[in-house]
């Protein structure tokens, strides 16, 4: 009786092996495209980090340059 059980169990796992297949190619492509979509987050805050900082230090050369205008106009 459990042989069977065990020749239906094998025959169902034969017809779904195209399945499975296909199904743990999804999940790999799947997985790339999250560490893509991580590295691309990690990228982009990376970028808004300097770009916050190039504001910064633009603001900072334009009170210079805006002092030194004063100054040599005094």
């Amino acid at each position: 009786m459990t042989h069977v059980f065990h020749d239906q169990i094998e025959v169902k796992q034969k017809e779904l092996q195209p399945w499975t297949a296909k199904l743990n190619q999804k999940n790999a492509e799947v997985d790339v495209a999250l560490s893509e979509l991580d590295t691309l987050a990690k990228k982009a805050e990376f970028v808004k980090n300097n770009l916050s900082e190039a504001q910064e230090s633009l603001a900072i050369l334009q009170e210079i340059l805006t002092r030194r205008r004063r100054n040599s106009k005094s």
